[in-house]
């Protein structure tokens, strides 16, 4: 096993933990394993929990997310081992896995040739799965994902094929993958680069020319396949961290295609000319001009190296590189922006590289698709509210002193990896005690929280980029003060009291929707007479308002099911405007509590 057994064992502990508090209230593990193991995986795409298992037919399926712009299906199947404990590691076989793989495969075939979704309830999530799947017939890409907290040492690819998908893919999420994805999501130090070193010689690049003085300089050229590999080889995920979060896989068309090409010898002399390269950043460079009249450049080396644009061209290359592919005389476009800043400078150089890096990842002709929440992790607003979050003490609620504090997680995993740099003993206690786990608050859901009480349930149903999206369209600007931010801890208060509500009345499905618009049809009725300074000091919105709660969330469940007999889909009706807006017309207000 991994070197840090100590950390990983550490980290397994917290996660269970978080599990046990969610299972206390679900009345079960799978749900809430499923979405604490995936929230450090891919904030993106929101999963749809819909269980559905039946073991005479050896079918069984957890949850998906179904992209309607690219076709491609994502599928869930958990393992959870209620016996694995910290203090030891129960495995995992790749025959054992291959079963959880067939039993979604069975799935997928039941619905396909036997319509599944004529014997499945129309208010059970996994009616509108199974009829997808009838419906589509055919998918780009189908993805399977097989989570379990054991250990899979072999940690061998396992292989499938699904005649309802082009491609097919399976990912096995063990325990150890996680923690291995969690310690790389912090922000990393700058990269330092000397190009002899890392590149096997100077990179040699065109000066864009400008008219005006700007912040920043522009320079294209190409760089070599197997420099770029030696350089990750080394540096690993902080060379892309500001760019997708992905494994190393080639689970998309693209990089099915990159991979191709490499291997063809014919082919991979044209690389250059198929591939869109890599787009990079870097705070500073040490260069020379070799060549005055065609602005050439030699560029020795680079402090805080970032892709920003090409990931998955880059892990790509790396790939076929580690199998041993030679990319010997291959070569791929670069473009690196230079930003021209001093260090007495450096909350300007901050803001710029926030916003170059983002732009570029947002404009460029991407391979895939880059989360806007990760781009903005180091940005001001968050950085900000990280800030706050580490020097605001939590008001006491008796004689004593306070003694903790809300924990805002700027980038994922980052609460879990705090807890593993400080010593076992009595300064991770200390740690926890100053920051309880059920006072962290990741940015996806603070974002959630904020908008729902603005009364965006539509958005939010969308999923968590979006809505953080939304967010930060509305809070961009925004000066980030100690009452913004304890009114936006008090959002949090009042949202996690109405969700709690909800999770006890064990709705069959779409609890997630049913949590949104409650809560925002709470806020339009009580806004104007809810103190959020109140909440704060209180840490509580108290039971006065728990009934009326319960009362609204059967009223939300009653409507947005209620379109199930006319054949529509309650997961896109409930991310309409629209939506919303019928909710409050067609429903006579709740007497007050």
């Amino acid at each position: 096993m991994m070197n840090d057994l100590h950390e990983l064992k550490q980290f397994y502990g917290e996660l269970k933990d978080s599990i046990k508090r969610e299972n206390d209230v679900t009345a079960g593990w799978e749900e809430p394993f499923l979405y604490e193991m995936m929230s450090y995986i891919d904030s993106e795409k929101d999963i749809i929990y819909a269980y559905w298992s039946k073991a005479k037919q050896n079918i069984k399926i957890n949850g998906y997310f179904y992209g309607e712009e690219d076709n491609v299906l994502n599928l869930y199947i958990v393992y959870f081992d209620q016996e694995q404990a910290v203090s030891g590691w129960r495995k995992i076989s790749k025959t054992e896995l291959k079963e959880y793989t067939t039993k979604i495969k069975n799935f997928i075939n039941q619905c396909f040739k036997k319509g599944l979704y004529k014997v499945i309830s129309p208010s059970d999530p996994a009616y509108e799965l199974a009829k997808l799947i009838y419906d589509q017939k055919d998918f780009a890409v189908i993805n399977i994902f097989v989570l379990t907290n054991r250990y899979y040492e072999s940690n061998k690819s396992i292989d499938l094929t699904l005649e309802q998908a082009d491609e097919t893919s399976v990912t096995v999420i063990d325990i150890e993958r996680v923690y291995q994805h969690v310690s790389q999501e912090i922000k990393a130090e700058d990269i330092e680069i000397i190009c002899e070193n890392e590149f096997g010689g100077n990179l040699n690049l065109l000066k864009v020319p400008s008219n005006v003085e700007q912040d920043y300089e522009c320079f294209t050229g190409y760089i070599s396949a197997e420099g770029l590999a030696k350089a990750y080889h080394r540096h690993g995920s902080k060379l892309v961290e500001r760019n997708v979060r992905s494994f190393l896989q080639a689970r998309a068309a693209t990089n099915k295609g990159i991979k191709k090409t490499l291997e063809n010898e014919e082919e991979k002399e044209k690389f250059v000319a198929y591939n869109n390269g890599i787009s990079c950043i870097a705070k500073s460079a040490q260069m020379s001009i070799k060549d005055d009249k065609s602005n050439l450049y030699s560029i020795e080396n680079l402090t805080g190296l970032q892709i920003v644009n090409g990931g998955q061209t880059t892990a790509s290359i790396y790939e076929a590189h580690r199998r041993n592919v030679d990319i010997s005389g291959v070569y791929l476009q670069m473009k690196l922006t230079i930003l021209n800043f001093s260090d007495s400078e450096e909350r300007a150089r901050q803001d710029l590289e926030d916003e170059m890096i983002a732009n570029i990842s947002r404009y460029a002709n991407t391979q895939n698709k880059i989360n806007p929440s990760d781009l903005e992790a180091n940005g001001r607003l968050l950085v900000e509210l990280e800030i706050l979050s580490r020097k605001t003490w939590i008001p006491s609620q008796d004689e004593r002193k306070s003694d903790n504090m809300w924990y805002f997680e700027r980038a994922r995993g980052q609460y879990l990896v705090d807890i593993g740099q400080k010593k076992k003993g009595k300064a991770q206690n200390d740690f926890k005690k100053r920051y309880p786990k059920e006072k962290l608050i990741p940015k996806i859901d603070l974002a959630k929280h904020n908008l729902v009480w603005e009364q965006y349930p539509y958005v939010v149903s969308k999923g968590g980029e979006a809505a953080f999206k939304k967010y930060m369209e509305i809070n961009r600007d925004i000066e980030v003060t100690d009452l913004f931010y304890k009114e936006s801890i008090a959002k949090t208060i009042i949202y996690r009291h109405i969700e709690d509500i909800i999770k006890r009345k064990k709705f069959l499905g779409y609890r997630a929707n049913i949590i949104y618009y409650t809560t925002s049809w709470f806020s339009l009725k009580y806004k104007e007479k809810i103190d959020l300074q109140d909440i704060w000091n209180r840490q509580s919105i108290g039971n006065e308002f728990d009934e009326d709660i319960g009362e609204m969330a059967d009223q939300v469940s009653k409507y947005l099911t209620s379109i199930i007999d006319s054949g529509r889909n309650v997961t896109q009706w409930a991310k309409q405007a629209s939506c919303w807006d019928e909710l409050k017309d067609k429903y006579e207000p709740i007497s007050e509590a």
